[in-house]
């Protein structure tokens, strides 16, 4: 509500649903929710004239099949239900974007780092866990997957400059 939202500053969209299968569940109520309470906040902040910071994914570039390097001027290809919500939230709120409201959406990769609910799931964290647990790193895969990852001290490094920074006519 406005009133939650109010006395804010800033914004950092951190609630999501990550991409992790769900059963029987469909792409449409897993996901849907989530881009409709991301706008929900998001036409909040921009009646309130809070900033608002999105961490998407870079995902959303898909798998650079080609083997050619990715980066934000590269052609989108989401490949995963995950992927294509990030980008249909980016893209509501460049709809929502005007001289008064620029929405920030960050393409991070993979954020790695020590947390109350670490998930070894993710291989960064799934190869620290061994090395520490077995003295041995052990890949499960042929080890040739590529994957890139972001220390959580640099993402939250990315959030600090978005917070500072100070939007000009011509930014």
């Amino acid at each position: 509500s406005e009133n939650d939202i109010k006395s804010f500053d800033v914004v950092i969209m951190l609630a999501g649903i990550s991409n992790d299968p769900f059963g029987n569940l469909s792409y449409e109520e897993v996901y849907n929710p989530t881009r409709l309470y991301a706008i929900k906040i998001a036409k909040i902040c921009k009646k309130l004239g809070v900033r608002y910071i999105f961490p998407s994914s870079c995902s959303v570039y898909g798998d650079g099949a080609d083997g050619s390097q990715l980066n934000e001027n590269s052609p989108t290809n989401p490949l995963t239900p995950y992927s294509l919500n990030k980008l249909q939230i980016e893209q509501d709120l460049s709809d929502l974007a005007d001289e008064s409201f620029s929405p920030i959406a960050l393409r991070l990769a993979t954020v790695f780092g020590i947390s109350p609910r670490i998930r070894f799931d993710l291989v960064i964290n799934m190869l620290c866990g061994l090395a520490l647990t077995t003295n041995k790193v052990t890949l499960n895969s042929n080890g040739k997957a590529w994957r890139p990852h972001l220390h959580i001290d640099d993402a939250c490094e990315s959030f600090k400059c978005c917070i500072d920074w100070e939007p000009t006519s011509n930014s």
